[in-house]
């Protein structure tokens, strides 16, 4: 978990005004690697989970059978997994350092980054 006073004071001030802004450690704010297309494609799913999402929420004002409803949320859920899954192994592949550690320190890597988007 990351303290608000050992953050820069811009973050500081940004944390204090914004209530959605989430914090993530410094090593996964670098760029992504993705290509144009590979980013459209990324870009593109996004949108149909938040397609899948409306859906819900409209079944839900709707009145409509709870079962209708939850096969549509355990699809856009399905979707987001795979979402995460992708960006993940990317984030793995491309952002981990290469060499530079032991396989037990790159594992001990792995497994925050797990449990840290995976909770």
């Amino acid at each position: 978990m990351w303290r608000l006073a050992s953050l820069p004071g811009e973050l500081q001030r940004s944390c204090r005004i914004r209530r959605d802004f989430v914090l993530y450690p410094l090593t996964v704010l670098k760029k992504m690697t993705h290509s144009s297309r590979e980013k459209l494609d990324l870009v593109n799913r996004t949108k149909k989970i938040i397609g899948q999402l409306e859906s819900v929420l409209r079944g839900l004002n709707e009145d409509e059978h709870c079962a209708d409803v939850l096969q549509r949320l355990a699809a856009a859920r399905g979707a987001i997994n795979a979402l995460m899954a992708e960006l993940m192994e990317d984030h793995i592949r491309n952002h981990m350092p290469k060499n530079s550690k032991s396989s037990e320190e790159a594992a001990e890597d792995v497994i925050e980054i797990v449990r840290t988007y995976l909770k």
